[in-house]
């Protein structure tokens, strides 16, 4: 990954990812990651390091926590997080005044959590979007 310093935008779609190697950090300048439909359990704490990080989609993955550093990327805008086992969010996550669109899995948060996810980040456009 160290001559790919200067990549903005990657895309790992369908390749059958298990990790994400922690080398991930050096790309500073990648604004979009997209790991999606792969057999990803779970995110290296240095994607809090992806400062300019605007897009992660983690969609169709077997992720079932984030890391508390997610709250780090303050440049987030989009964050896709469909089709995973996730059942908590971390405190940090509601930290990211600047996100804008967020989707989730509808069988994973009750009614009351999703009113609550929709207080937190007022100005996010909260989307709860099933496999079919």
């Amino acid at each position: 990954m160290g001559q790919l310093v200067n990549l903005i935008n990657l895309y790992l779609d369908y390749i059958s990812i298990v990790i994400l190697p922690k080398e991930i950090r050096r790309l500073q300048n990648l604004e979009t990651l997209s790991i999606y439909g792969n057999l990803l359990e779970a995110l290296p704490e240095e994607i809090g390091q992806l400062q300019n990080l605007k897009e992660l989609d983690l969609s169709n993955n077997q992720i079932s926590s984030l890391p508390k550093e997610i709250g780090q990327l303050k440049n987030l805008r989009t964050l896709h997080l469909r089709n995973n086992p996730i059942t908590h969010l971390p405190e940090e996550l509601w930290q990211l005044q600047g996100l804008e669109e967020l989707i989730l899995n509808p069988d994973s948060f009750s009614e009351e959590e999703r009113k609550k996810n929709a207080e937190r980040l007022p100005k996010c456009r909260i989307y709860y979007i099933s496999s079919t």
